[in-house]
């Protein structure tokens, strides 16, 4: 999977850290594979925001090269969020 290096090359340090504080508090409520082959996976997880508000981040890695392919969530900011970070 992706190690902090690639992650900060993503991600600004002040999203990481609100990502790193969604996971550690528990707001990852669920993740699930959609698509796992050779090359790459795909990744939908719920993770719960401000005000109770819950955004469905989704995520493609490249297995090979450890990188993000592709990203979307749908809280205001859609992509390069702390939802997609945690």
């Amino acid at each position: 999977m992706l190690n902090l290096r690639k992650l900060k090359q993503d991600f600004s340090s002040a999203i990481l850290k609100e990502g790193k504080d969604l996971f550690e508090t528990k707001k990852v409520l669920s993740a699930k594979i959609l698509h796992l082959d050779a090359t790459s996976i795909r990744i939908s997880a719920q993770v719960l925001g401000q005000y109770k508000n819950t955004y469905e981040s989704i995520f493609e890695i490249d297995r090979l090269e450890s990188e993000t392919i592709d990203s979307d969530c749908d809280c205001p900011y859609h992509y390069d969020c702390q939802h997609l970070a945690a």
